[in-house]
């Protein structure tokens, strides 16, 4: 049964009783010793195709003694429910966030208010729920949700759960918060931030007994089962596709990107098991999303695309690293059905692009432009960041310049959209020391690339909030201390900044130095921190 009918079926369920629903019913006769709810703190449409939540919701519901609803963000309820019972929070053993963006982290205390659970952590009675949070937001910084989260489960599900399944199922003690949360404690892969001390100058201060840093655990091979949304998911950038993931992990090396730090090793799933899962889960006439941090790199994507396209099958990709793909793979693709393609230069220049990592020559995306139009496909779109380290006015120029001549190249037959993004530098690479740009430098580089380009017809230019990007860059490299911004976000951000009461440009515009500790250490990745200063002072010694 799909996701979406399994959640209609539960609720024909309940309208039609008076008491308990058919769904709790059913949890209750099973003998569940952990009744859990999984969280995503955001709006449906984009729960229901975020693969990390929907993949861990199923494997949750598959643990003996465990049983798993859901619920999602509703700003038109002024309740959080499961999608399932339409049980509220309250009535739950286990209360499980999945935080995929650092933005989400503003809804969670709303909605544990609205599901009936006392937001701050210390103060929660016997009784009460567990919180708990995962996802890689909360995996590269667990410390902005400290004060709210009683324990961070922090890696992968299939490398977490495996240890965490049989404790959940002896049950939570519900009435001995501080027993039960000190044997969560011990297990591989979780984080009790209760029992560790935050002091900006010296770092976490563990009690007896706990270590200083608790290791991120990774899955050394591709999950057996391919993850994949469920049926009928809803709108995303695939739309209604069937999103498959095809692999973990980029090799690539990019300086300001933490899901190469995160995911590794590199892992991609092998051909025939991604043809099984496609095989027997599409849907006819439903898009086929291929999504992973590095899509475009497995080495048998071109078969899988080619074959895809025969079948009469629409395919999309989360990203296309340029010069991955040749004529017939775009052919493939305009055969499937895709009309767009987005490619990722970072930087205008060749020299700001190889100094974060990204070694491509303006050359290549020309060359991918050219064979993009050839084939068919009517638009590309450039990402493009504001605010890098060292970036000048020229690098600014340059990404017009590109952009430019990616639409001269391929003429009146392919449409550029530029996407402007302010860098934000996150945990865990090497430019975790960098400043986050004020807003007006974003403003004035969107200002300016929007001018060299208002008479160039067929490209357009769009720009991501700065402020907006400001406050995420504050909530990636926090620490406890933003608990009161966290406590009024449900109010909006300049609401909660006002509870806060801290000086955004001040915390979010100053370089760390170099022997600063930072609250998201706490979690040991495997990468050595004088490893990336090493990296960090090449870029901000670089010259010309």
């Amino acid at each position: 049964m799909g996701y979406n009918a399994f959640v209609s079926k539960a609720r024909k369920q309940r309208s039609g009783r008076s008491g308990v629903s058919g769904v709790r019913a059913r949890r209750a006769t099973a003998g569940s010793a952990c009744k859990t709810v999984l969280v995503y703190p955001n709006k449906r449409q984009i729960a229901m195709t975020n693969l990390g939540f929907t993949w861990v919701r199923e494997l949750l519901d598959r643990l003996p003694g465990v049983s798993c609803e859901s619920a999602v963000l509703d700003p038109d309820n002024g309740r959080t429910l499961s999608l399932e019972s339409g049980s509220p929070l309250s009535e739950f053993d286990l209360v499980a966030f999945s935080q995929s963006f650092e933005l989400d982290h503003l809804n969670v205390v709303g909605m544990l208010r609205a599901g009936g659970v006392e937001p701050l952590a210390q103060a929660r009675p016997a009784g009460a729920p567990y919180v708990i949070a995962g996802g890689i937001a909360a995996a590269i910084n667990p410390e902005p949700l400290a004060q709210i989260v009683d324990a961070f489960a922090l890696g992968e599900a299939e490398a977490l759960l495996p240890k965490l399944g049989p404790f959940l199922a002896q049950g939570p003690d519900r009435i001995e918060r501080a027993r039960w949360l000190r044997e969560l404690a011990d297990l591989p892969g979780i984080y009790v931030p209760r029992f560790y001390r935050w002091d900006p100058l010296r770092g976490h201060l563990p009690e007896p007994g706990l270590l200083r840093r608790v290791r991120y655990l990774r899955c050394e091979a591709a999950p057996e089962e391919v993850p994949v949304s469920p049926a009928g998911a809803g709108t995303s950038q695939f739309g209604d596709a069937l999103i498959v993931e095809v692999g973990r992990g980029c090799g690539r090396g990019c300086r300001f990107c933490v899901a190469g730090r995160i995911y590794r090793p590199v892992r991609f799933q092998p051909m025939a098991r991604l043809r099984e899962v496609i095989d027997r889960r599409l849907i006819p006439g439903r898009e086929i999303g291929l999504q992973g941090t590095a899509v475009s790199d497995h080495p048998q994507i071109a078969e899988l695309i080619r074959e895809l396209a025969d079948e009469g099958h629409r395919v999309s990709l989360s990203s296309i690293r340029a010069g991955s793909f040749g004529p017939e793979q775009y052919a493939d693709l305009a055969r499937s059905g895709l009309q767009q393609v987005a490619l990722a230069p970072e930087a205008g220049s060749e020299r700001l692009r190889g100094l974060m990592g990204k070694r491509i020559d303006d050359e290549v995306f020309v060359a991918e432009a050219e064979q993009i139009a050839a084939a068919g496909i009517k638009r590309v779109k450039l990402y493009f960041m504001s605010g890098l380290p060292t970036q000048t006015a020229a690098d600014v120029e340059a990404v017009a310049a590109l952009a430019r001549r990616i639409r001269g190249v391929a003429g009146n037959r392919l449409r550029v959209l530029v996407g402007l993004t302010p860098f934000v530098p996150k945990p865990h690479t090497e430019l975790q020391w960098h400043p986050y740009a004020h807003p007006k430098e974003h403003a004035a580089m969107v200002r300016r690339v929007r001018e060299l380009l208002r008479h160039e017809r067929g490209i357009s230019v769009s720009a991501e909030s700065a402020r907006l990007s400001q406050v995420q860059s504050l909530l990636a490299r926090g620490d406890r201390d933003l608990y009161p911004l966290l406590h009024s976000g449900e109010k909006g951000i300049s609401a909660a900044l006002r509870a806060w009461g801290g000086k955004i440009d001040e915390h979010t515009g100053r370089p760390r130095k170099a022997d600063e500790p930072f609250p998201w250490e706490i979690v040991d990745v495997g990468v050595e921190r004088g490893l990336l200063y090493q990296g960090y002072q090449r870029v901000i010694e670089a010259t010309d």
